[in-house]
């Protein structure tokens, strides 16, 4: 399992890259800075699951920046840092969408009940089971948020928590509408 989360991280570390392209805002969060693809790519068809039990993909929000972040119930960065997605999502209209993608809970109720208690009940209660979607996209840790540009492609990721209704997150987010 040890082998197959490193294998994953090289993976993403290679598809995402560490260097910055100069047309694109820095960020940084609590631990890291943002991390531009070295390469845009196609998301995988993977689905998730929304609050109703619908399956979905993220080619079935065509045009919008997409801010995917994955999270658990457990990890209290992620739970610190939900106000601030919700923010984000307020501030940023309709052309963004936060998707939060909880990988520990099993019940839609659960998960609303949690953000309710949070502060971020507007946030979406979606799911990633079995963390498929973080899998197939090189995800290893929480909280780790990917951007996914207007034209549908991986832009970028976060990995760590951050103040997403921050000035340096609007103008990254606005960076990525093409």
């Amino acid at each position: 399992m040890r082998q197959l989360i490193l294998i994953a991280g090289i993976m993403l570390y290679t598809l995402l890259g560490a260097t910055q392209s100069s047309a694109e805002t820095t960020f940084q969060g609590y631990s890291q800075a943002y991390q531009p693809a070295q390469e845009k790519f196609d998301p995988p068809a993977v689905s998730f699951i929304d609050a109703d039990e619908q399956s979905h993909l993220l080619s079935d929000y065509p045009g919008q920046v997409l801010l995917i972040n994955f999270w658990a119930s457990w990890c209290r960065t992620c739970l610190h840092e939900m106000a601030s997605l919700q923010r984000l999502q307020q501030l940023a209209g309709d052309n963004v969408k936060v998707l939060t993608l909880n990988q520990d809970l099993s019940d839609s109720g659960e998960i609303k009940q949690l953000l309710a208690k949070i502060g971020a009940e507007e946030l979406p209660a979606h799911r990633d089971l079995n963390s498929q979607l973080g899998f197939a996209l090189g995800q290893t840790l929480l909280p780790t948020t990917l951007f996914i540009d207007s034209n549908g492609r991986v832009a970028g990721q976060l990995i760590g928590p951050a103040e997403w209704d921050s000035p340096e997150a609007l103008a990254l987010i606005e960076s990525l509408r093409l």
